[in-house]
């Protein structure tokens, strides 16, 4: 590889970190999403209903779309994942139906399966190229670090837009958007020698992901606790996050100061990461990340409306720092042929078991209480984290499922 090959995929992560900030802009109505759909009148299985059929979206997509990118490059998929998500969000804006928001949910889920292995895999196969590839867990930590820090200002401005007009928060969404999707078409990328886009191929690239997972069990442990993980969160950020807040005494205004103090936390955790995976190692490290989320939902349910903000900013922390030293677990463990079709496989077990999450919590909070799904979230997370460990640790397992 030459010089000038070196610097264009070293100008990736910038290019990627540059994606990640304006990603934040273009999610700028998320803090509000819960009480937009609220306001159309959708109950808490509805907005469930729909955040699981675009999961669904997902799952159904993940292979193709994975495929897709080892096929014929990581760039391409990226920016088709970013076109789809300003087309979501577009539907969206303009909707006032159940069955339009499921559309938008379904467009969004598509364009997510081609952005989940497609983005990790760019930003891994752009450090490999300049010798980088074991700071990816450093970086990749400051990308989702400055993500957060602009839904921050996300998090302030977009309830009082919504205020003012509640479309206005999507209007903002839609003009970073457009940026977000000429701003990937940028990247570099050396393209893989051009193949006829068959039906044979997609299989056969389905079997060899699957055949490598099945042959290494570090990865299914790895999959596993990220699933249980990505339950808690999908269940957090797509139903109960703002409603929550307000329940606890706050009120939609002060959304944005709450979101500050938390996301402040949620930061500093994620740049975490790095440190106590290097000290701790890989295993411990999962440990303490995993079970530490368990601890601050638990917290979450006795707080107070003021120690909620410590509660929810290091739930939050955790369960992403959690997120991160699991995505770095496994993308250290692929080959780079089938490394954007596994994360995709991955994600498709993510997305399968996110749907029954959603499904069920949306029941439990019409039935009962966001109070009584938080402590029933912490539980669970703890009861299947320990079995997990049982069964890790069980003489005559454990070589089986060793890390």
């Amino acid at each position: 590889m030459n010089e000038d090959t070196k610097s264009k995929y070293k100008g990736n992560i910038f290019k990627i970190n540059v994606l990640y900030v304006i990603a934040g802009f273009t999610l700028f109505f998320i803090p509000i999403a819960i009480f937009y759909y609220q306001y159309y009148g959708l109950s808490y299985f509805d907005i469930g209903l729909t955040a699981g059929i675009g999961l669904l979206a997902t799952l159904l997509c993940e292979i193709p779309t994975g495929a897709f990118a080892d096929l014929y490059g990581r760039k391409k998929s990226v920016s088709m994942g970013l076109f789809l998500y300003l087309m979501g969000i577009l539907i969206l804006t303009f909707s006032s139906t159940l069955f339009y928001f499921i559309i938008s949910s379904i467009v969004f889920g598509i364009g997510q399966a081609f952005l989940s292995g497609a983005w990790d895999a760019l930003m891994f196969d752009s450090l490999k190229a300049i010798k980088r590839e074991k700071e990816y867990l450093k970086i990749s930590s400051r990308q989702q670090s400055l993500f957060l820090v602009v839904l921050v200002g996300s998090a302030f401005l977009a309830p009082y837009l919504y205020t003012k007009n509640i479309k206005y928060p999507y209007y903002v969404s839609i003009f970073f958007g457009v940026f977000l999707f000429l701003h990937s078409l940028t990247l570099f990328e050396i393209l893989p020698k051009k193949r006829k886009f068959a039906i044979i191929e997609h299989i056969d690239q389905m079997k060899e992901g699957i055949n490598y997972v099945k042959k290494h069990n570090k990865i299914i442990w790895i999959i596993i606790f990220t699933v249980i993980s990505y339950c808690i969160d999908q269940i957090y950020q797509q139903l109960v996050g703002g409603p929550y807040i307000l329940e606890k005494g706050f009120i939609i205004e002060q959304i944005g100061i709450v979101a500050f103090f938390s996301i402040i936390l949620q930061t500093v955790a994620m740049n975490l990461s790095h440190t106590i995976e290097k000290k701790f190692k890989e295993k411990k490290a999962i440990m303490i990340s995993f079970f530490g989320s368990i601890l601050f939902f638990v917290l979450m349910y006795f707080s107070n409306k003021y120690t909620f903000i410590l509660a929810r900013g290091l739930a939050g922390g955790f369960i992403m720092m959690s997120m991160l030293i699991l995505n770095n677990a496994l993308v250290h463990k692929l080959r780079k042929k089938i490394r954007a079709t596994v994360i995709s496989i991955y994600s498709m077990v993510m997305s399968l078991f996110g749907i029954i999450a959603i499904a069920i919590a949306g029941i439990i909070i019409d039935k009962t209480s966001l109070q009584f799904l938080i402590m029933t979230m912490a539980l669970t997370g703890l009861f299947f984290g320990i079995i997990l460990l049982l069964i890790r640790y069980q003489k005559g397992i454990k070589e089986k499922f060793k890390f």
